[in-house]
């Protein structure tokens, strides 16, 4: 009888337990705003300036060279595309974030057609014969090198000399419409990603000369 009373205490510990346990809680996931994801990308953006138009820029550049072969209907080079993804990271990305941050910097944040017709000039006359030197230059030797190893100054030089006109002629195309646009209306922090998707066009064609 006694075990049979305990018993009987236990399970009405463990009834009265029971109902007063409260239920379990519910855990409701809410996604984030397209405000507070804009705001976390214009932090991280201005954080890691760099390393984003870095790391963007040569993956738009190399992504961009393997659409253009595909589109030309040519086997598809990886080297080249390695070729292409190296001077994005280090010519457009470093050299060309660094330059657009130099460019604002010095002539100021300045909207008006004046301000935007002198940061237009300056970038066509300025950095993009650079670019196009370096690219025309530096994407057949890195993919010589990439390939077999080897050093090829001829075709290098060849590729410089004979496809410039056309890369400033693309760019002018290209790029001087564009820089109208972003001088004008796309904040500084954000025109390193917007200048390397517009790149990823520009090297469509650019892929075709070199």
């Amino acid at each position: 009888m006694v075990l049979f009373g305990r018993a009987l205490t236990v399970l009405s510990i463990l009834s009265i337990t029971s109902a007063t346990v409260s239920p379990p809680m519910r855990v409701s996931f809410r996604p984030p705003s397209l405000a507070r994801v804009r705001t976390a990308y214009k932090q991280f953006s201005e954080e890691h300036y760099m390393p984003i138009a870095c790391i963007q820029s040569g993956i738009l550049r190399a992504s961009a060279d393997g659409v253009s072969q595909a589109l030309r209907g040519v086997p598809l080079d990886m080297h080249h595309m390695a070729a292409y993804g190296t001077l994005g990271v280090l010519f457009s990305g470093l050299v060309g974030a660094s330059w657009l941050a130099h460019l604002e910097s010095q002539l100021g944040p300045g909207t008006t057609p004046k301000d935007v017709g002198i940061k237009t000039a300056a970038d066509f006359f300025c950095y993009a014969p650079c670019a196009n030197s370096a690219y025309l230059f530096m994407v057949p030797f890195l993919t010589a090198l990439y390939t077999s190893g080897t050093i090829d100054l001829t075709a290098s030089t060849a590729c410089l000399l004979n496809g410039f006109a056309a890369a400033m002629a693309l760019e002018a195309s290209l790029f001087a419409p564009y820089n109208l646009l972003s001088f004008r209306m796309i904040p500084a922090t954000f025109r390193p990603q917007t200048t390397a998707t517009a790149c990823f066009a520009y090297t469509v064609g650019l892929s075709a000369i070199c």
